[in-house]
């Protein structure tokens, strides 16, 4: 199942560099670096509740969109209708 494939591999590319810049964000969300733990008159920082709201949407969008992946999957499996329904079934345990 190549489309199957190629959405993992997507996925994947888009959870890894979405987690990099948050990591990177994190680090350099301050200029000068040392106002991150100490306050220096002048210094520049991101808006903390933005940077905050901004890495939780991202993560609740992910999650989202990892919930309804197998989905896909799941339509082109060639089992029986009793065992696709308990596999959704198990599936929607997962998620709840």
């Amino acid at each position: 199942m190549a489309f199957e494939r190629r959405l993992c591999y997507v996925l994947i590319g888009i959870l890894t560099t979405g987690y990099i810049v948050v990591i990177v964000l994190s680090m350099v969300r301050c200029i000068p670096f040392e106002a991150l733990w100490t306050p220096i008159p002048g210094a520049k920082c991101l808006n903390t509740t933005q940077l905050f709201l901004a890495i939780q949407s991202h993560t609740l969008a992910m999650d989202f969109i990892i919930l309804l992946a197998p989905l896909c999957i799941l339509r082109h499996l060639t089992i029986p209708w009793a065992q696709r329904v308990l596999l959704i079934v198990v599936v929607g345990f997962g998620g709840v």
